[in-house]
C-alpha cells in the first residue's frame, strides 16, 4: 500500500513540476520584450509632444530620444532571442530527463538507506 501512495504522490508531483514545460501556450505568449517596444515608442511620442508644448528643449529630447533608442535595441535584442528559441523553453525533453534522472536516484538513496519493508 505504502508504495502505491508513493507512486501515485510522485506522478502528481512529476505532473505538476512538467505541466508548465510541457505547455503548447508557452510558445505563443507574448514576450516582455514586445510589450516593452510598445511603451518606448509610446514614450518617443511623448517627447515629440513636449517638444511641440514647450515643456522640453530640443537638447533635453535628443537626450531622451538616445537613452529610449538604446533601451528599443535592447527589447529588440531580447524579442530576437525569443523569436529564435534561445532559453530553456525551447528544451523540454531536458527538463523530463532531470525530472526521471532525480525521481530514480531518490527511489535508489531510499531503497538502500530507508524502509522499504513498510
Amino acid at each position: 500500500m505504502f508504495w502505491i501512495i508513493s507512486a501515485a504522490m510522485t506522478l502528481v508531483v512529476a505532473g505538476a513540476i512538467l505541466r508548465p514545460f510541457l505547455r503548447g501556450g508557452q510558445a505563443r505568449a507574448i514576450p516582455a520584450a514586445a510589450y516593452d517596444l510598445g511603451v518606448y515608442r509610446d514614450q518617443l511620442r511623448e517627447v515629440d509632444r513636449d517638444v511641440k508644448r514647450g515643456v522640453l528643449t530640443e537638447a533635453e529630447a535628443g537626450r531622451l530620444r538616445t537613452e529610449i533608442g538604446r533601451k528599443i535595441l535592447d527589447a529588440d535584442r531580447a524579442l530576437s532571442r525569443h523569436a529564435a528559441g534561445d532559453g530553456p523553453a525551447t528544451r523540454p525533453w531536458l527538463v523530463v530527463a532531470l525530472l526521471v534522472l532525480v525521481m530514480a536516484a531518490s527511489a535508489a538513496i531510499y531503497w538502500r538507506h530507508g524502509s522499504p519493508a513498510l
